[in-house]
């Protein structure tokens, strides 16, 4: 049984194209790896979105290629990118 569910198909901050990863905080917020959208959202408990980190560049490193799992611990967001060949790390700042 479904408790919850967020976001449709598509490109949009409120949508996901491949959701690939979890990740929920103590506090609540929920990170979710959107592989196919190269991106991290950031969403409430409720399911708002509060942060979406979408890196993109030409130059190795500046860009998220597939990210695919999601860790937190503090206000740290670690990224498994498999595709970039690498882990990331992010920091939320609260408002």
């Amino acid at each position: 049984a479904s408790v919850a569910a967020w976001g449709q198909q598509g490109p949009a901050p409120d949508q996901l194209e491949v959701p690939s990863g979890v990740a929920v905080e103590d506090r609540g917020m929920v990170h979710v790896a959107d592989s196919a959208n190269h991106r991290v959202v950031a969403r409430s408990a409720a399911g708002e979105v509060l942060a979406v980190w979408e890196l993109t560049g030409h130059a190795r490193g500046t860009t998220l290629h597939s990210p695919t799992r999601v860790a937190t611990r503090g206000d740290r967001v670690y990224l498994a990118d498999p595709a970039g060949d690498r882990v990331v790390v992010l920091r939320f700042e609260s408002r």
